[in-house]
């Protein structure tokens, strides 16, 4: 007697989250453009407007989103990007669903923040702990000195311990998972660094020669 292969009652959700990101409107029509290619779209939308695709969203006067959620293929597919999350949901994933999250990890891993700042409570809470162990390592060094100006050595305990500090807030207090997200285009809308790299590489070369220029005078006029 064969045995019917049995079916969970709930479908298996795999989730993942993207990180934090960068997204401009490019961006999202690309994850758009892949979700697509596997599911049909139920409804896409942001934090003001319901939108049939990305270009709806050309000629807002925001300049960035708050959310971006997308539902595709009857509920199976759930995307929600925002300040504090990127989870992409899929229920009872295929291999070609399978396949679709990892080309949306790749567009993510792309747009990945270098740098990510702590907001809201969390940043409050992170620099009056900061204020609190300087002053209080502050007041601690005072009365062990007598109330004595601070020597060189006691002043570069109190900046490692204000060091520490940074480093073990940064590492206890939770950092954003989400994205910042642009309603322009990447062109419409580039980076600081797109924009001044040409003045940057000028500033570089130029600094370049000028360290150049001033070891070979150096060398050549040793005593002046």
């Amino acid at each position: 007697m064969t045995r019917r292969p049995l079916h969970p009652l709930r479908p298996t959700a795999v989730s993942l989250d993207l990180g934090p990101m960068r997204l401009w409107r490019d961006d999202l029509a690309k994850i758009v453009a892949l979700i697509k290619d596997v599911y049909s779209i139920d409804r896409l939308q942001t934090d003001r407007y319901l939108i049939d695709t990305l270009d709806d969203l050309d000629g807002v006067e925001e300049r960035t989103i708050g959310l971006f959620d997308v539902e595709a293929g009857d509920g199976r597919l759930r995307l929600t990007i925002k300040r504090s999350l990127a989870l992409l949901t899929i229920y009872d994933p295929d291999l070609q669903a399978r396949g679709l999250m990892v080309e949306i990890k790749r567009i993510a891993a792309r747009r990945r923040r270098g740098l990510v700042i702590l907001s809201g409570r969390a940043r409050n809470r992170f620099f009056l702990t900061l204020m609190a162990i300087g002053g209080g390592y502050s007041a601690v060094a005072t009365i062990v000195s007598g109330g004595k100006i601070f020597t060189e050595s006691e002043w570069l305990h109190i900046v490692i311990a204000v060091c520490a500090s940074v480093v073990i807030g940064t590492v206890i207090y939770p950092r954003e998972s989400g994205a910042i997200m642009y309603s322009k285009t990447r062109a419409e809308l580039p980076t600081w660094l797109s924009r001044n790299r040409d003045n940057l590489t000028t500033n570089a070369v130029v600094s370049a020669i000028f360290l150049v220029l001033g070891i070979v005078i150096g060398l050549l006029f040793p005593g002046r």
